[in-house]
């Protein structure tokens, strides 16, 4: 992974899709607080990379087409999301996407109702 992008500070957009990448280095103390959009799509993640908690203006995260189990409590709480997608295979704005994951926990039906669904099942 070339850290060397984390360090660029007006970096808003990263597309880090189709590279076998399985983990992701930690974000904290590195310029990329602007960071808006990741797609992190068509990787090897077995899960969602906790360093993304890290990144407190996420309004999109890709993470269609990866390995992914379980879906983190996380994940419901940026303030810019408005939508949990595991049906479409397309690039929503404000949406986590996450079609193609063998999602198991909180079951499908809970995540597909979205972001109270979910942190009502945590609760």
């Amino acid at each position: 992974f070339p850290s060397d992008l984390l360090h660029l500070s007006s970096l808003s957009v990263l597309d880090l899709s189709e590279n076998q990448l399985a983990t992701l280095p930690s974000f904290k103390d590195r310029a990329c607080h602007h960071l808006v959009e990741l797609s992190l799509s068509q990787n090897r993640f077995e899960e969602v990379p906790v360093v993304l908690s890290e990144l407190k203006n996420l309004a999109s995260v890709d993470l269609r087409h990866n390995q992914i189990k379980r879906f983190p409590m996380f994940l419901c709480h940026y303030k810019d999301i408005y939508k949990v997608d595991i049906i479409n295979d397309d690039w929503y704005y404000n949406s986590i996407m996450l079609l193609g994951n063998p999602i198991q926990h909180p079951p499908l039906e809970i995540v597909q109702q979205g972001r109270a669904a979910i942190l009502a099942h945590f609760a």
